[in-house]
């Protein structure tokens, strides 16, 4: 927190109902899911902790009432994960595909 102001510095990390750290649950997540993409199922990229090319997706979207839990992220290639959007599969609320 910015002790003048009162708000949450830009490189603060996020409060999260997970204790884990970010790459950790990337840990995990890679360990988990064989180490492929949770939407397309191709193989992640080598150096999975640290690519901007691998991302944490939410399978439950947080704006659709999601935990920011690891049983609610999969690991996704960027390109996957921005194509999906905050849609889910079964949830009310999200658009409609076709």
């Amino acid at each position: 927190m910015c002790p003048r102001r009162g708000r949450r510095l830009p490189w603060a990390p996020r409060s999260t109902s997970s204790p884990m750290s970010r790459a950790a649950v990337r840990t995990l997540l890679h360990t988990r899911q064989d180490g492929l993409c949770g939407i397309c199922d191709e193989e992640l990229p080598s150096g999975f902790l640290h690519s901007r090319h691998v991302n944490l997706d939410h399978t439950r979207p947080r704006s659709h009432g999601g935990p920011d839990h690891p049983n609610n992220i999969t690991l996704t290639h960027r390109r996957c994960n921005l194509a999906k959007g905050s849609s889910c599969a079964g949830c009310e609320g999200c658009p409609k595909e076709g």
